[in-house]
């Protein structure tokens, strides 16, 4: 007959229950009751391995309306905000005489102070929709021109621009140089503007996007887990489950995280974590839906479902290579988060809930 169990892993004592429930099995057979309860502590000989390594990526963002420059301090990070811009239509026939780029900001910050940018060509082709790829844009490494963006101005500056070459279609890059205020573009009045010797043409924006990179990928430490929005904060979140025997039927899994207030309170209600199937090289893979975690009304503990994960790793337990713990939506407003590890207080730690049956 399958026998039930409930495995923890992580830092989690469990009370058993009273009550008998039955499960029935696809073959009609019942399970014991679940109130027969294997509790794994990781204060004891029985612990369970916790593994856990934060990192940052680049972020796409792609906007409606407005994109951003300049330099911002958030969560002990500075972050450095690039544009990326495509025009429409076709350069002028003949030798580019004159080019200038159009930069027109919205100064809708109440922040002052000036923001400084270099031009480049952009060296191969992207979309906007590619962004959120977070692959790398190849520059060109000559620099088209310079300016200096007032944070609250609305005037457009114009920014000429040595050695643009008249066949490019892969647009430009507005990369910050120095500042420390972001700031907005207004895309719909940013022109590219060229000259002929026969004609001037003036061509609009017609796709851009923009990234927010930190700049230090290691100013979070090991001693939490830290997650941001905006930046690719992420974090890998890797259980050892090799103490689930190997006919294991995993019936339900839930990954239990516990936030820490005094770093990142939490103002907004709809800023979420994702867990997901994490892939090599600390990629999210797509073999399995990211789960959101679900909060409680302190949004202290958030408990996420992950059950289908934890089966697949059951099974193939070469195929664990962890969660990835990302923002919900990392394209949301600046914020940051600390969750406790696994060198947390007794309750804190993260933990990894596993009811299984196995036949006897």
């Amino acid at each position: 007959m399958p026998v039930l169990f409930l495995l923890v892993t992580g830092l989690l004592v469990s009370a058993c229950s009273d009550k008998n429930a039955d499960l029935i099995g696809s073959s009609g057979g019942k399970f014991i009751s679940p109130n027969q309860i294997k509790t794994l502590d990781a204060d004891t000989s029985q612990s369970v391995a916790i593994s856990f390594q934060n990192f940052a990526i680049d972020t796409g963002v792609v906007t409606g309306y407005l994109s951003r420059i300049g330099k911002e301090v958030s969560g002990g990070r500075t972050l450095t905000a690039t544009t990326y811009l495509k025009f429409s239509g076709s350069f002028p026939s003949g030798t580019l005489t004159s080019a200038k780029l159009v930069l027109t900001p919205t100064g809708e910050t109440a922040l002052t102070g000036n923001v400084t940018v270099n031009i480049y060509e952009v060296d191969g082709s992207w979309s906007a929709a590619s962004m959120y790829s977070r692959k790398p844009i190849a520059l060109k490494s000559t620099v088209l021109g310079s300016a200096t963006v007032d944070v609250q101005g609305t005037t457009a500056i114009d920014i000429n621009l040595s050695g643009l070459s008249s066949s490019n279609t892969n647009g430009l890059a507005i990369v910050t140089t120095s500042g420390s205020v972001m700031t907005t573009i207004n895309t719909g009045s940013t022109k590219l503007h060229l000259e002929t010797g026969a004609s001037t043409t003036d061509l609009s924006v017609s796709e851009y996007a923009y990234t927010i990179a930190p700049a230090t990928l290691s100013a979070y430490g090991s001693d939490a887990i830290y997650l941001q929005s905006v930046t690719g904060s992420r974090s890998q979140l890797k259980f050892d489950l090799s103490q689930l025997p190997r006919n294991a039927q995993v019936m339900n899994a839930e990954l239990v995280l516990v936030r820490n207030p005094s770093f990142s309170p939490i103002v907004d209600t709809t800023k979420l974590v994702a867990v997901n199937y994490g892939g090599a090289s600390l990629a999210i893979s797509s073999t399995y839906s990211s789960v959101t975690a679900s909060s409680d009304a302190n949004q202290q503990k958030f408990t996420a479902n992950v059950t289908k994960m934890v089966q697949s790793w059951a099974g193939k337990p070469a195929n664990n290579d962890g969660f990835i713990l990302t923002a919900a939506s990392e394209s949301s407003t600046l914020q940051a988060w600390k969750f406790y590890g696994s060198s947390a207080p007794v309750g804190q730690r993260p933990r990894l809930v596993v009811t299984y049956a196995v036949s006897q």
